[in-house]
């Protein structure tokens, strides 16, 4: 379980698209860490809403997407996170699992 629901994880993304507060003071009110929010804000801008939310089952990718993302991480300066985007999965560690099985 997420130790952080979805309703805080919004109420970050608003706080720091409202520029209201900088963004280590955000990190301080929300008990945070400077990687959970790179994470939420970068998962909220490419998946929206229902990128943050808490998935409560595993999401299966086919083979040919597996392979296919895997194909573009090896051949592409491409981060997890931006091969991530490309074929819409918002765990960029999911790529990363996929590339050490492959391996």
């Amino acid at each position: 379980m997420s130790k952080f629901n979805l309703e805080t994880k919004l109420d970050f993304v608003a706080d720091y698209k409202a520029g209201v507060e900088g963004y280590e003071t955000l990190i301080k009110k929300y008990h945070t860490t400077d990687s959970n929010v790179k994470r939420w804000i970068h998962t909220y801008q490419y998946f929206s809403l229902e990128g943050l939310n808490p998935n409560t089952s595993k999401r299966h990718y086919c083979v040919e997407i597996t392979l296919n993302a895997i194909e573009l991480y090896l051949e592409t300066d491409s981060s997890y996170r931006v091969v991530g985007i490309e074929f819409n999965i918002n765990n960029p560690s999911l790529t990363a699992n996929w590339l050490r099985a492959f391996q």
